[in-house]
């Protein structure tokens, strides 16, 4: 069960206790203060935490470098802004943002604004990378863009798989289990959202996090039309056992279930942006979307967004 960290309306309290989680920062107050109620749960996987946060107004967090974590943050509700060097991009619910240790950086919440966040050790990420095939030392800097959109969704179906287990102590016998663990979520993170620079040299474990990254950006410009295992292999430049083998590794799923809830996806946002007084149809949206079984299509809706394809079209 998720451990209640912070539960306060005094922004020093907020400030100082989260600080403790994270790093040294400053907190604003863009509304006023009467609306600020700073809420963080915690649960923990050994080394690995997953955190929820909300404060309940507009606030401007700013951030010392992280120096020892890595943080990989989601909202599930409403948006905000995130800045470090001279980068700065806005995330939406589901969509992720990696924030690197090295920099100083920025947080500006939306007041409805609901974020969870993986804080995982710098040093188990260095070592993802380096087993991925980048060179020892290659700084943590990750595509901006990499998390936005539909890329985003193998990450966070790793992450609600993570969160719906048994927290587990620091110590003891889940102790391998839970370095195992951190240890995957890391390969997933290096893999799928978008690690960048020079450091990649050709590695005999698996598929380079570029050439998955290839096939994902592949899937997702072309979700909805057929894509077969040797297409997609073909992108990576691999054979398709290859290819399925290291989505397994690196991502945490397989093409078949990535490219399916990638086109859920895409459905559920026309769907969202669609009513039947304008002649659209749960059927028109599953073909337009890559769904060629509309029964098959139905269960899968209601398996990921726990409500049917024609109550979301009916909003």
């Amino acid at each position: 069960m998720p451990t209640r960290l912070v539960d306060t309306r005094d922004i020093d309290e907020a400030r100082s206790r989260i600080a403790d989680v994270y790093c040294d920062h400053r907190l604003e107050i863009d509304r006023p203060r009467r609306r600020f109620h700073a809420v963080q749960t915690e649960t923990v996987f050994g080394p690995l935490a997953v955190h929820h946060l909300a404060y309940g107004a507009d606030v401007t967090a700013r951030a010392h470098p992280l120096d020892s974590w890595v943080l990989v943050s989601t909202p599930t509700r409403g948006s905000l802004m995130v800045r470090h060097g001279r980068e700065e991009i806005r995330v939406g619910r589901g969509e992720v943002a990696v924030i690197p240790p090295d920099a100083p950086f920025t947080l500006l919440w939306e007041d409805d604004c609901r974020l969870r966040t993986v804080r995982l050790r710098r040093e188990a990420v260095e070592g993802a990378a380096v087993a991925a095939g980048w060179r020892p030392g290659t700084a943590l800097h990750f595509d901006s863009a990499a998390g936005r959109g539909g890329t985003g969704a193998g990450w966070n179906r790793l992450i609600d798989y993570v969160a719906r287990g048994p927290a587990s102590p620091l110590a003891g016998p889940s102790a391998a289990i839970d370095e195992t663990l951190e240890q995957h979520v890391a390969a997933t993170l290096v893999a799928g959202l978008g690690l960048r620079g020079t450091g990649l040299v050709d590695s005999p474990a698996g598929i380079a996090p570029r050439r998955i990254r290839a096939v994902v950006d592949h899937m997702v410009a072309h979700s909805d039309r057929h894509l077969s295992t040797e297409e997609l292999a073909a992108v990576a430049h691999v054979s398709p056992r290859a290819l399925h083998e290291s989505f397994r590794r690196h991502l945490g799923t397989t093409p078949t279930l990535l490219l399916r809830d990638l086109r859920l996806d895409r459905a559920h946002e026309v769907l969202l942006a669609s009513h039947p007084d304008d002649g659209t149809s749960v059927a028109a949206v599953a073909h337009r979307c890559g769904f060629g079984n509309l029964g098959r299509f139905a269960r899968w809706y209601a398996d990921r967004f726990a409500e049917l394809p024609s109550q979301t079209l009916a909003r």
